[in-house]
């Protein structure tokens, strides 16, 4: 009886034992599904990948839209940086920032950045590109193709490796097409500083700031998705109207300069 009752408490105590001994993953690394099954592949049909940690891991990746399912990476049971750029081109430098070459337009950018804590066995991010660009669309009426020339200027340059937007240098000259409208893409700005400069081919150059006028306007250049802006510009050069277009709603300010 006493052999019978030791034999049982010995076998209740490895019972004990068993469920309080557990596999040791810590070092096990953490698999990362980037899940893009939000993006609309008819505006991002290929990103650039950057995954960073601050203890050294350093991955990056190209890929179009035909490997944006079951996108999945190994990385280290860490917290890491990861970003994702759409649109970028050749002005994606080696350390992924963007830079803007002096006297181009902005490339049409959709940007992500997160910072993500990948300690655990399994990790999954929805990946939301946002709109990064403005597209200002300039109408201009009565001018009956009236040789002159436009220019854009601004103090930003491209975005860091944050994704912050960058200070620098920026101008890009517009021409008018058969309809009197120029297109310039620009980047996020950080003020009120852009200025379009209107040379009307006698050598006499006017300058306005639209930047201020846009922002009066009520555009608002920290929303997550950048609105696209349209200014209607008569040739009198006395007055302007800011069209700001948004995607669901359009919203109509007239200011007069």
């Amino acid at each position: 009886m006493k052999i019978h009752y030791a034999l049982l408490v010995s076998m209740l105590s490895l019972m004990s034992l068993e469920g309080c001994i557990k596999e040791d993953r810590s070092s096990c690394p953490c698999r990362f599904l980037l899940d893009f099954s939000d993006v609309d592949t008819s505006v991002v049909w290929y990103a650039d990948i950057s995954m960073t940690s601050a203890d050294g891991f350093d991955y990056s990746d190209e890929l179009d839209a035909s490997g944006f399912e079951g996108y999945m990476v190994t990385v280290p049971r860490t917290n890491l940086n990861v970003c994702a750029w759409a649109g970028a081109g050749y002005c994606l430098n080696k350390d992924m920032s963007v830079t803007i070459p002096y006297g181009e337009e902005c490339p049409r950018l959709y940007l992500y950045v997160s910072d993500l804590n990948a300690d655990c066995e399994m990790l999954e991010e929805k990946i939301v590109f946002r709109k990064n660009h403005c597209v200002l669309t300039i109408r201009l009426e009565n001018w009956e193709g009236y040789p002159f020339g436009l220019t854009v200027r601004g103090k930003i340059d491209g975005y860091g490796r944050d994704l912050k937007p960058s200070v620098g240098r920026f101008a890009c000259r517009v021409t008018p097409d058969s309809s009197g409208n120029c297109v310039v893409v620009l980047p996020r700005q950080l003020d009120s500083s852009l200025v379009l400069d209107v040379d009307d081919g006698t050598g006499s150059v006017r300058s306005f700031a639209i930047g201020e006028h846009i922002t009066a306007g009520g555009y608002d250049w920290n929303a997550a998705d950048l609105d696209d802006v349209t200014l209607v510009m008569d040739y009198s050069l006395t007055d302007m109207t800011i069209e700001i277009m948004e995607w669901d709603s359009e919203q109509i300010y007239d200011i007069v300069i």
